[in-house]
C-alpha cells in the first residue's frame, strides 16, 4: 500500500510527511476554490524542501498549457490531473512535460 497526503501548504506538514515515510506529498496548484490551494510562488518555495524518497505530486484541475509549463519547472514527480482527457492527451502531456501522470476520473451522479 502507498500513502499520499494531499493539500499540503506549509513546511512543517511536508517535513512531517517526509520524516514519516509518506510515499507522496500532494499540492493543490490551480484550483482556487479549494481551501488547500497554494499559489505558484508558494509551490516554488515548498517544492525546494528536500523530499528524500517521497514523491511530489502537483494536483491540477483542467490545467491550461501555460499552467503545465509553469508547474513543470518545479520539483514535481507527478501531475495528478482532473478533467476530461483522452488517453492520447495524457500521453502527450507526460512526454512533453516529463512528468508521470495520475489521471483522476469524475463520477457523475444520476
Amino acid at each position: 500500500m502507498k500513502l499520499k497526503v494531499c493539500g499540503l501548504s506549509n513546511p512543517i506538514e511536508i517535513e512531517t510527511c517526509i520524516s514519516s515515510d509518506v510515499d507522496y506529498c500532494g499540492f493543490i496548484l490551480n484550483y482556487t476554490k479549494s481551501h488547500r490551494y497554494i499559489s505558484l510562488d508558494k509551490a516554488k518555495e515548498l517544492t525546494k524542501i528536500n523530499k528524500g524518497n517521497t514523491k511530489y505530486v502537483g494536483v491540477l484541475v483542467e490545467p491550461t498549457i501555460e499552467q503545465l509549463n509553469q508547474f513543470s519547472e518545479l520539483n514535481f514527480d507527478y501531475f495528478q490531473l482532473y478533467g476530461n482527457f483522452h488517453t492520447d492527451e495524457l500521453m502527450s502531456i507526460k512526454d512533453k512535460f516529463k512528468k508521470k501522470i495520475i489521471s483522476s476520473i469524475q463520477v457523475k451522479k444520476k
